[in-house]
């Protein structure tokens, strides 16, 4: 399904974000966002859940701005460089003390 969603998109000019990519990436050592990086790593990783599933509020942040800068790139429009593009620090991922 990702190569036929990369290869329609693409053929009619939209704007595709590879976030299987991005998720993969994250997985084999962390990608970067803003001063952290996120890696799959339960509790610890910043970008998944501790159901292991869903994403954290930080890392649904990332995948917002990898969005944001694609749509850019493709429609040549301002997002990030307006300033409101998603921060790391504004996402955080709190745990409860004891885990």
């Amino acid at each position: 399904y990702n190569a036929a969603i990369v290869n329609i998109g693409t053929a009619n000019g939209l704007a595709v974000v590879d976030l299987n990519g991005l998720l993969t990436e994250a997985a084999s050592g962390g990608t970067q966002f803003d001063d952290f990086t996120m890696t799959t790593s339960l509790v610890f990783g910043g970008l998944v859940s501790l159901d292991g599933i869903h994403l954290t509020t930080r890392g649904y942040a990332l995948m917002a701005k990898k969005i944001l800068e694609e749509i850019d790139a493709t429609y040549g429009s301002n997002f990030i460089d307006s300033g409101n593009a998603p921060r790391a620090n504004n996402y955080p991922t709190n745990y409860p003390p004891g885990i």
